[in-house]
């Protein structure tokens, strides 16, 4: 019982030491971030260094046991070039930017050897937004037009060897389900290693609508045909079904849909047959279905 008295003791005794102020040695896990202002982007963000901090033992404890990285931003650091790319940082900035970064505890000093920074210049360019959203509409619904974004485009800072080669910024993926009015909300952006941009996210609108379908007889007209009077579709006429948005019919609308093939295919396959499309459909209307979906094509002589 005396064994268990005193260990109590001892344990409350340390517990009570711990609410005291200390300086200590403690090594710190530093990941350096950047933002759309960064000079550049850090190939090597992850380093460690050994500081002098003054703190409450608690606390000092709880940094020595854990692994976690505190964030420094880039532009919190004072930079010396030490070389093409290669930057030195300041120990007093350090100091100063991780005592900034938490509340825990106050950095003396930096004790190690701060390892140089390798900074990849920037260079800004706008760059689309790519649609990543899934829309499945629910029955009799469909979605009208194509999914539009606010801001269409992003300036991105990207790296000189991505400049030519990053076409686009894609959003993340998203699937809406049995979607039957029109909505819209915010997606978040894919941000390739290397790039940073100057939002994280996008706003999506989609309009949807209810449909009916519409059937057609059209017949096919031959387009890109460097000879005209001789040239012939087998067959001649085509089916096609045409999803049209409710609103459209309730507005007035005159162009009717066209049946065509393009010859400027021929050149690019070895068989005949052309493959049917459909154009001037009406406001927001899309093609269910084209029977048949291919044609013959052949020329008369004369």
């Amino acid at each position: 019982m005396l064994l268990l008295f005193v260990a109590i003791a001892a344990a409350l005794w340390y517990i009570n030491k711990l609410t005291y102020r200390y300086r200590a040695e403690v090594t710190i896990p530093i990941h350096i971030t950047v933002d759309h202002q960064a000079p550049g982007w850090v190939e090597n963000p992850n380093f460690s260094v050994t500081c002098l901090v003054s703190g409450v033992g608690g606390e000092i404890l709880r940094r020595k046991l854990s692994s976690g990285k505190i964030d420094i931003q880039l532009s919190a650091l004072s930079l010396n070039q030490a070389g093409e790319d290669v930057f030195s940082v300041t120990a007093a900035s350090l100091r100063d930017a991780l005592t900034s970064a938490q509340n825990k505890f106050d950095v003396v000093q930096v004790l190690d050897t701060i390892p140089y920074l390798k900074i990849t210049p920037l260079f800004g360019v706008n760059l689309p937004v790519r649609d990543m959203v899934s829309v499945n509409c629910a029955k009799q619904y469909m979605q009208v037009g194509t999914t539009t974004f606010s801001p269409a485009e992003i300036f991105a800072r990207v790296p000189r060897s991505m400049v030519d080669t990053l076409k686009a910024i894609n959003t993340e993926v998203l699937t809406i389900y049995d979607a039957y009015k029109s909505l819209s909300g915010n997606v978040g952006l894919v941000i390739p290693e290397g790039v940073i941009l100057s939002q994280q996210q996008v706003r999506y609108s989609v309009d949807i609508a209810g449909y009916t379908e519409l059937e057609y007889r059209l017949p096919v007209t031959v387009l890109n045909f460097a000879q005209q009077g001789g040239e012939f579709v087998n067959p001649s006429q085509v089916s096609a079904l045409i999803r049209v948005p409710l609103t459209t019919l309730r507005s007035e609308y005159s162009l009717d849909p066209v049946a065509v093939v393009d010859c400027g295919d021929l050149s690019r396959q070895r068989t005949n047959m052309l493959k049917v499309s459909i154009i001037s459909l009406p406001k927001g209307g899309e093609v269910a279905k084209i029977t048949p979906q291919f044609v013959e094509f052949f020329q008369v002589r004369q």
